[in-house]
């Protein structure tokens, strides 16, 4: 969601065509919003193994990453609500 919704909505807020994922999440590293895009497809392909998940011995792996990668996901909703205040 922050990488469909957020970033894409800052993008079109500053009149920058949206562009292939790639495109989006290299914008979102010039803006500062991320630390790296390596980091961003880690939580992207969690999120994918969350949504699509059915395996239930994965299960336990899976709460542990969830739990690990928390804070950094809400320091990254963090970054963009702060970046976003610019535009009230």
């Amino acid at each position: 969601m922050l990488i469909h919704k957020v970033y894409r909505s800052i993008d079109a807020v500053e009149f920058v065509e949206g562009g292939t994922l790639i495109d989006v999440m290299n914008r979102a590293d010039k803006r500062k919003l991320i630390d790296s895009i390596q980091e961003m497809r880690i939580l992207k392909d969690l999120r994918n193994d969350i949504a699509h998940e059915y395996i239930s011995e994965r299960i336990q792996f899976l709460h542990q990453e969830i739990f690990e990668r928390a804070p950094k996901l809400l320091e990254l909703v963090d970054r963009a609500v702060d970046y976003c205040r610019r535009y009230r």
